[in-house]
């Protein structure tokens, strides 16, 4: 139950001091979910992105990877092509156990949508 102040306010005149402080106490705990609620929504948010720009390193990797004639430049793309992949994995798994269903679509940009049964 959501309670605002003008509610509180009334119910402190009809009902006296004591349950002054057990609403305030009720309308604390209630501010702090919804605090948490915003805190894991911005965590999530974060993570999709840091998800995304690790796709995109991997992808830039590959394809300088692809385009590198020198050996040198050889080696150190094959090093970002499986660290970018490491990290990719990572964030990917991350995303999963929050419950977030991720898919591709044709051309392998991620489409982000909910699990069944998790929301």
């Amino acid at each position: 139950m959501h309670m605002n102040m003008i509610d509180a306010i009334q119910q402190m005149k009809s009902k006296g001091r004591s349950t002054f402080v057990s609403i305030l106490d009720k309308m604390y705990r209630e501010k702090k979910i919804l605090e948490q609620k915003k805190d894991s929504n911005e965590d999530m948010g974060e993570l999709l992105d840091n998800l995304k720009k690790a796709q995109d390193e991997w992808v830039m990797a590959t394809t300088n990877y692809e385009f590198a004639h020198e050996d040198e430049l050889v080696d150190y793309y094959a090093y970002l092509i499986k660290a970018s992949q490491i990290k990719y994995n990572y964030l990917l798994k991350k995303v999963k156990e929050k419950g977030v269903k991720v898919e591709f679509d044709e051309t392998y940009n991620l489409k982000i949508g909910k699990s069944q049964g998790m929301y």
